[in-house]
């Protein structure tokens, strides 16, 4: 009998850009698959000139038939979960998906409001439907019969993961550490037979404020195959580091604040919105102006899961503080703040900048006529984006000195897409305050892996890490080259 192991991914490059992170972990007995796992099942959005596409896993290799044993989640953030509905015709019917406490926490808000708007929209609709003249709204969020039923099905197989450490899930020894990218991030090892599959996720090599950095690997220990090695995504970035980038970011809101300017700062509601929270409070800043800093968008809803210990997984990890930070609920109430007499400093998403929902458009607008206005990006903006286009254009600005109009498309109040202009007279500012920031080399060096499949990187990230990898006691394979590897169990 031959024993195997085989690793897929499933993520595709678009013109060299990021892979959605997908896995497949497949044991094989004389070429035959006995069981499948999946480790995380993402998706992104592009936008061009306003239309988007939404880029998913190539979900065409389950067309073989088999069934998926078991689902690994390392954490929340799109790129890595955007998929899992689309996932659920291939499931075994016991299928779970595990992930730690935080992580199900999220996804769960998440579908549990679409699953509300949804309900709200049709009975706003029944309840209008007999009234004369009446013209349907465009709701803001509608899902249909079949998203409705896979949403609550996905629902229904979630099972948390309640501390780190190892695990005896679908008949295989599993181990999920902190990986230190946001709460409730972890990194998965699936040991089979004699063999260890490590799934890295979106590994940090620093601490984030309220979280555990990764821990070091065990002494004398090396890890075996590395078939999800997603801390390849940034490697080629060079920074300062994440201190002084937070440090340069508590002085600028100090300084626009003396001087009653405005500030727009655009960050991501998993985490990076709370973590800018919490570093104002614990640097003084909100004392030290109170009143003055607002939190807006989707964020201030994850946020509130982690004020307190009951969905935190590890120990390590810490409830935010953002006590002083003013949580914005409606639109009325971000009117009324915008009108006031004091600048603030509104953290809201999203975190690239846009395309935006209410929130964002609502202090986008505001912000970019204004010259004394600063935005402000908390880490990386990726290409195609609204910030990107605005980073782009002011860096023109800067060079030719004239006023660039950029052209958004915009959500209007009946919830159409509308092109709307806007000039970029604002200040621009970019903190690199990110997971990605730091140079990946030395992940790879104190894991000092067997075999190693780079992957949810770009193209250029990609090359660095196999030229750095070059020579070393290390097989190296590349997703967006040889997307599946075949290594024996005997």
């Amino acid at each position: 009998m031959t024993r195997e192991v085989r690793t897929t991914r499933l993520g595709q490059f678009i013109n060299g850009s990021l892979e959605v992170s997908c896995g497949v972990v497949d044991e094989l007995l004389d070429g035959r698959v006995i069981k499948r796992g999946v480790v995380d099942c993402g998706s992104m959005e592009r936008f061009e000139d306003g239309v988007e596409t939404v880029i998913y896993p190539d979900f065409s290799f389950f067309n073989d038939g088999v069934k998926i044993d078991y689902v690994l989640l390392t954490h929340g953030h799109f790129d890595h979960v955007g998929s899992l509905r689309k996932l659920l015709p291939f499931l075994a019917p016991k299928a779970r998906i595990f992930a730690t406490t935080d992580t199900v926490a999220g996804l769960k808000q998440g579908y549990e409001f679409e699953l509300m708007l949804t309900a709200s929209a049709i009975e706003e609709r029944q309840k209008q439907a007999t009234k004369p003249g009446y013209v349907a709204k465009k709701p803001m969020l509608e899902l249909t019969p079949e998203e409705v039923a896979a949403t609550k099905e996905t629902l229904a197989r979630f099972s948390a993961i309640q501390r780190p450490g190892e695990h005896t899930l679908c008949g295989y020894l599993m181990e999920a550490e902190p990986a230190g990218h946001m709460h409730g991030a972890c990194s998965w090892t699936i040991h089979i037979r004699n063999r260890e599959i490590h799934f890295a996720g979106d590994t940090c090599d620093h601490d984030l404020p309220c979280l555990p950095g990764r821990r070091p690997i065990s002494p004398g220990r090396r890890r075996d195959i590395v078939g999800g090695c997603d801390c390849t995504y940034g490697a080629t970035v060079s920074v300062p580091s994440w201190e002084s980038e937070d440090a340069r970011m508590i002085e600028t809101f100090r300084a626009a604040l003396k001087a009653n300017r405005p500030v727009v700062c655009f960050s991501f509601a998993h985490e990076r919105s709370a973590s800018i929270a919490h570093r104002i409070v614990e640097s003084g800043l909100a004392a030290e102006f109170p009143g003055r800093f607002v939190m807006d968008g989707s964020a201030r809803e994850l946020t509130k899961l982690f004020l307190d210990r009951t969905n935190l997984w590890s120990d390590l990890e810490q409830p935010f503080n953002i006590k002083g930070i003013r949580l914005i609920k409606k639109s009325s109430e971000r009117a009324t703040l915008a009108r006031g007499d004091q600048s603030l400093v509104v953290i809201t998403t999203p975190g690239m900048g846009g395309p935006c929902g209410k929130a964002g458009i609502f202090w986008r607008g505001l912000c970019l006529a204004n010259p004394d206005a600063l935005m402000c990006f908390s880490g990386y903006v990726a290409e195609g984006t609204d910030g990107r286009r605005i980073l782009d254009a002011a860096a023109q600005r800067e060079h030719d000195g004239k006023v660039p109009v950029l052209i958004f498309h915009e959500k209007d109040p009946e919830g159409e897409t509308v092109p709307v202009a806007r000039r970029l007279r604002c200040q621009l500012d970019q903190f690199r305050i990110g997971g990605h920031n730091r140079n990946s080399f030395a992940w790879f060096d104190e894991n000092q892996p067997k075999v190693v499949i780079l992957s949810h990187g770009d193209k250029a990230a990609l090359d660095a890490v196999q030229k750095y990898l070059d020579g070393k006691d290390v097989v190296v394979y590349r997703a967006d080259e040889t997307p599946s590897v075949t290594l024996p169990l005997e």
